[in-house]
């Protein structure tokens, strides 16, 4: 019987599953235990859980729950169904509700099994941005350093970006995709740094999963024009950095900081560090890279930017025309 089948069976003959799946009472012998990780980008809907050589999966093991990514559910196993199990979950994706792969594990040599989404398991997550017509991605070095492979969701399709270049140093790097996405953001001059006190919006998405995955609009101002060194280090300032104020997040890595004119003055890259002081409590600050060290990436690999014309305009209609061209990215295991 195919999965698929299996658990039409389960939803027709209720949640109450296979003999073989009713709690009973005995020793602690007679049962395994054993954590189901969601490994995916994804909020698991269900769980289920059934032992290799049956025809259906047992009972939605999370019920009315559901199960975030990289968060474990315990599972306590009959003993007498024998070792080989095969777990599988279902995710809610795009406004449908999809399983992902079968993985069979055997529990009685392992204490946890990891079930994903299709498409593979997502380690961690960033911001990148459109900067050439040609499809080259601007982002961060940190987000894409030990991924198998980095890309997004669209709709139900995975889209995989090609790793152009990175640069550990400045940590950047310049990614390229097969196919295109909103129109390339156009550069602030190279020669015109960031001003103190002037405006600055940033735009990313939050961690990997929450506010559903949206973009948001973080503003604030430059309050420093030299930054502090690389990922944000204590006493140690860098003059291709600088500071904002603008509440940003993990997530936001790798975005675009963008001026009063919509134009890029920079690459979002960490938040400061500084010792606890419970006395004299310290506000984190936003870290910017500067742009003219995307200029040097780009010019090293042939890549031809768009050049911002002046304009003056709202951040609700600045966010608007570059929302498209904002890339929520995932770094995959493979």
């Amino acid at each position: 019987m195919r999965f698929g089948q299996a658990l039409s069976f389960i939803l027709l003959c209720g949640l109450a599953g296979p003999a073989w799946a009713q709690p009973r009472p005995g020793t602690e012998k007679d049962t395994i235990e054993l954590s189901a990780l969601n490994g995916s980008a994804f909020v698991a809907m269900s769980l289920f859980v059934w032992p290799v050589g049956t025809d259906a999966p047992g009972p939605d093991r999370l019920g009315r729950d559901t199960l975030p990514a990289g968060r474990g559910w315990p599972l306590v196993l009959p003993r007498s169904a024998g070792c080989r199990w095969r777990v599988v979950g279902t995710f809610g994706d795009a406004g449908q509700v999809r399983p992902g792969p079968v993985v069979e594990v055997d529990a009685c040599a392992e204490r946890q099994v990891t079930f994903r989404a299709p498409g593979g398991i997502v380690r961690s997550g960033g911001t990148g941005w459109v900067v050439s017509a040609a499809g080259h991605v601007i982002t961060n070095h940190h987000v894409v350093q030990g991924c198998g492979g980095i890309g997004l969701r669209q709709g139900d399709s995975e889209v995989r970006l090609e790793i152009i270049s990175t640069d550990e140093q400045d940590d950047l790097a310049l990614l390229r995709s097969p196919r295109p996405f909103g129109p390339p953001l156009p550069l602030r001059e190279a020669n015109r740094a960031p001003r103190l006190a002037e405006p600055v919006m940033a735009l990313g998405y939050r961690e990997l999963f929450d506010f559903g995955g949206q973009l948001l609009a973080l503003t604030g101002r430059v309050v420093a024009r030299e930054g502090q060194g690389r990922r944000g280090l204590v006493n140690a300032t860098n003059p291709n950095r600088f500071l904002h104020d603008s509440r940003t997040w993990g997530g936001n890595s790798g975005g675009p900081l963008l001026d009063a004119s919509g134009a890029v003055l920079g690459v979002h890259v960490a938040r400061t560090m500084h010792p606890e002081d419970k006395d004299n409590p310290v506000v984190p600050l936003a870290v910017g890279i500067r742009i003219e060290r995307v200029y040097s990436l780009l010019s090293r690999h042939g890549v031809s930017p768009v050049r911002a014309e002046p304009r003056r305009a709202e951040y609700d209609i600045i966010a608007a025309d570059a929302a498209d061209s904002v890339l929520r990215l995932l770094c995959f295991s493979d």
